[in-house]
């Protein structure tokens, strides 16, 4: 699900970025730091906007490390994963463990995975196996049983999905390839002014991490 936040970060000058544009350096700075990385808080930065009149006239000058350090107001799209939400996502990958399975799944900018365990076979009198039915791990209970083994799925369907955490999930269901399965929540949703609940007062990026 995409959201809109706004939330104050700060940026560090060194004496060779202050010219007469140094709120485009701040702007360039800021949007390198943040665009297309994922946030422990917010999920993945899509998209970053800086105005000029957000960007704090008086800098905290540290003058020992020839520093500058600038606060400024930004906006963001971010996408993030919201537990319990319902949503869709495309199988890319079934990888076989053991007697378990891996299914991972694409769901916008996430890579998602379920599982699919205990093979039971059904042999007829002669040996031959009838039927393969895997059961689904308990904490990833299929709702609806139009799902019932491993053989069902295929690599880039789309399957109804119960979202847990930003890289686990589980499935619904199979449904028809969707028009547009984005969606955008403003307002209610919209995180403003708290710089110590999104990024570090030093500018420093250890909340983020690059996505692979």
């Amino acid at each position: 699900m995409l959201f809109k936040i706004k939330a104050i970060h700060t940026i560090q000058l060194k004496p060779a970025d202050f010219h007469n544009r140094y709120k485009e350096a701040i702007k360039i700075m800021l949007t390198n730091e943040l665009q297309d990385k994922l946030n422990v808080k917010f999920g993945k930065v899509i998209s970053v906007s800086i105005q000029d009149d957000a960007i704090f006239d008086k800098p905290l000058l540290l003058t020992q490390q020839g520093l500058a350090l600038f606060k400024l107001q930004f906006e963001a799209v971010v996408e993030r994963v919201v537990p319990k939400e319902c949503t869709l996502g495309r199988l890319k990958n079934i990888i076989k463990l053991g007697e378990d399975y891996e299914l991972q799944f694409s769901v916008g900018s996430f890579e998602l995975s379920g599982f699919v365990k205990e093979t039971v076979y059904e042999k007829n009198l002669t040996g031959d196996v009838l039927n393969v039915k895997d059961e689904i791990r308990d904490q990833y209970t299929i709702l609806q049983k139009e799902i019932q083994g491993i053989q069902q799925f295929k690599i880039g369907d789309f399957y109804r999905l119960i979202l847990h955490t930003m890289d686990s999930a589980h499935v619904v269901d199979q449904v028809a390839e969707p028009e547009d399965d984005a969606e955008y929540v403003e307002g209610e949703n919209q995180v403003e002014d708290n710089e110590d609940d999104v990024f570090n007062d030093d500018g420093a990026d250890s909340d983020f991490a690059e996505e692979d």
